[in-house]
């Protein structure tokens, strides 16, 4: 049976995996890249170490099969990331080409120069949080994501947390499904890259209370 747990540090090989079969909007990106650390290094591992208490895995019989990882408030992970765990997770890798063409170099250049200017953006400021989510794919479609969704808003709001964001490729089509079946919602973010910027409130009432039919009373 599968349990959501916070996450510790022997879950680190697994849901690194999980990242790279699922960093291709949505696909595996494993036949992309000859830096398998990479991706997680930028969209994973800095989560657990900067909120630790903000990252849950699914667990089935003793492995991890899914995460949630995410920040309190974008602006103060993303100044942490620009200035200590990029410089740090960088010597790990080649130095960034001015003009990225292959899935490494991009990730690459995005480690060093560009993850602050694409998280801090006009736009969030009602929805400070912000979050990643990946399941293995054989664990889709089994409620696991709703049940990860609901752990970390309930986590956000118990730390007085408002409101949480995501940035979610538009050729993802499941991804912006999932997110929009969990109340998440369009926010108005000026970014020319193909992507949805979308948001909702960490309160969950609309996703747990029971939904009232049209006409009845209480």
């Amino acid at each position: 049976m599968a349990t959501i747990r916070l996450y510790r540090e022997t879950d680190l090989e697994e849901v690194r995996r999980i990242c790279v079969r699922t960093a291709n909007s949505g696909q595996d990106s494993t036949p992309m890249t000859e830096m398998p650390d990479l991706v997680p290094d930028i969209f994973l591992v800095p989560y657990t170490v900067h909120d630790p208490d903000l990252c849950f895995v699914v667990e089935e019989d003793g492995r991890a099969v899914g995460y949630i990882v995410g920040c309190a408030d974008t602006v103060s992970f993303a100044t942490w990331f620009r200035d200590e765990w990029a410089p740090q997770a960088g010597r790990k890798y080649p130095q960034p080409i001015e003009s990225p063409k292959t899935w490494d170099e991009m990730w690459v250049y995005c480690l060093h120069f560009n993850s602050y200017p694409r998280m801090v953006m006009p736009g969030i400021e009602g929805y400070p949080s912000h979050l990643h989510i990946d399941l293995a794919p054989e664990y889709h479609r089994m409620g696991l994501g709703r049940e990860l969704m609901l752990t970390y808003l309930d986590a956000l709001k118990a730390a007085g947390v408002p409101g949480v964001h995501a940035c979610v490729s538009a050729k993802n089509p499941g991804g912006l499904k999932y997110y929009e079946g969990m109340g998440f919602t369009p926010i108005d973010v000026p970014d020319p890259a193909p992507v949805v910027w979308l948001g909702r409130s960490t309160d969950t009432r609309d996703l747990t209370e029971p939904k009232v039919a049209a006409g009845t009373t209480d």
